[in-house]
Parts: structure tokens; C-alpha cells; sequence
């Protein structure tokens, strides 16, 4: 679904922009709007950034054999740089926009066109935000279940402990 998904999401906010774009000309356009478009392609950055301190976190994790720590270090790296990439690609989005807008505000030429680019940021923004929702829930289970085992772990050696105590001598 990730790149599949990133083309469909920026096809749709392609189409959504050029339309909303035919609908409001280009002199008419409200100068809050951009800064608007700007924090809202900016905010995404904010949550991955969290998400990525929580897999960071992750690293230091008890409870999992040799075998599972390095595989997980495997699974955090490679998450890790999906996050990179995508920071950066916040980053550049937001500024891109500002640069296309500043662009629009001196030559109105050039307005539909920026718009259909901006609605594609956009959408692709609105939708790595929603894959990175559904990886920090994935995270969450995954710490959850880290602790259940742990707790059934610590259950079952008290158990056996218990039943040790009371075994009868022979």
C-alpha cells in the first residue's frame, strides 16, 4: 500500500486542487490561505518526530531474547529511515509551498498549476500521516504485548515456585 497508496494520494489531491483552483481566481485568493496549506503540510513533522523518539526508545527494550533484540534493531533501522525520509519530505514540502505561493503572488500565471503541485503535497502529506498513525498503533501493541509476556513470564515462575513449596517429600 506505501508507494501505491503515496501515487493515488497525490493523483487525488492533483484533481481535488486543479478543481478547487478553477473555482477561485487567482486575484481573489485569500493571503491567509497559503500559511494556512504551509502549517498543515508542517504538521505532520511534529507526530513522525514523536514516533520517531518512540522507536528510538524501543532500542533499550527488556524482556526479548539475543535473537529478538537483533532482529527488532533490524526493524528500527529500517523504520528509522522510512521516518528520515519522510521528515525531509515535510520539510521540503512546506518549503516548496511557500516557494510556489511567493511565485503565484508575483506572476498569477502560474496559480493553477502551483495549486495542482501544493494539492499533491498535500494529499501525500495527509496520507504518510495516516501510515505513520497506523505504524505508532502497530508500536503500541507491540510494547503491549512485550509486557504481557513479560507478566506471564513472571506469572509462571511464581507459579512454579509455589508448587515447588508445596511438593510433598518422599
Amino acid at each position: 500500500m506505501g508507494f501505491l497508496g503515496v501515487l493515488i494520494a497525490a493523483v487525488i489531491g492533483w484533481h481535488l486542487f486543479e478543481y478547487l483552483s478553477s473555482l477561485i481566481p487567482a486575484t481573489k485568493i485569500n493571503p491567509s490561505i497559503p500559511f494556512v496549506l504551509i502549517t498543515l503540510l508542517f504538521s505532520p513533522f511534529l507526530y513522525c518526530t514523536q514516533y520517531y523518539f518512540k522507536l528510538s526508545d524501543l532500542r533499550s527494550v527488556s524482556g526479548v531474547s539475543d535473537s529478538e533484540r537483533r532482529r527488532l534493531h533490524t526493524i528500527i533501522d529500517e523504520k528509522i529511515t522510512q521516518l528520515r525520509f519522510a521528515l525531509t519530505f515535510y520539510v521540503l514540502a512546506a518549503a516548496t509551498t511557500a516557494i510556489l505561493i511567493f511565485l503565484v503572488s508575483n506572476n498569477p500565471d502560474y496559480f493553477k498549476s502551483s495549486m495542482k503541485f501544493i494539492g499533491a503535497l498535500f494529499s501525500v502529506s495527509i496520507f504518510s500521516l495516516a501510515l505513520i498513525h497506523h505504524e505508532t498503533n502497530e508500536l503500541s501493541i507491540f510494547k503491549a504485548n512485550l509486557k504481557n509476556r513479560a507478566a506471564k513470564k513472571k506469572n509462571k515462575a511464581s507459579h512454579l515456585k509455589q508448587l515447588q513449596r508445596s511438593k510433598p517429600d518422599s
